[in-house]
């Protein structure tokens, strides 16, 4: 019993520090359970390749960061960039996420469109 109130206690105590903008991009594009694997999963069974590029991750990293929501953040982020196209699943085709795509569809949520 007291073992758990100790771990009950331990979140209070520790301090995580923040992951780096390069980091939370390694992740989507390295990490073996990259948030990114979610829709790549939903998109190829729909016949729809899921790109990502090295500045498309870390524009989606840069998003998290400024937003200080680290990798959790990451897959809110990735639904927000890919919502229109997680609707649009006709027909077989590549979706590519480079910095201009995902800076499009980041300034598109902000606008409310």
């Amino acid at each position: 019993r007291s073992r758990d109130e100790l771990y009950g206690r331990i979140g209070h105590f520790v301090r995580v520090n923040d992951l780096s903008e390069e980091q939370l991009a390694d992740i989507l594009l390295q990490a073996r359970e990259s948030p990114l694997d979610l829709y790549r999963n939903y998109f190829s069974q729909h016949n729809i390749h899921l790109v990502i590029t090295k500045d498309g991750a870390e524009e989606i990293a840069k998003a998290a960061y400024e937003q200080q929501v680290g990798v959790r953040g990451l897959k809110t982020i990735l639904w927000q960039v890919l919502e229109d196209e997680m609707h649009d699943i006709e027909g077989m085709r590549i979706i590519r996420l480079n910095r201009k795509y995902v800076q499009k569809k980041l300034q598109d949520v902000k606008a409310g469109i």
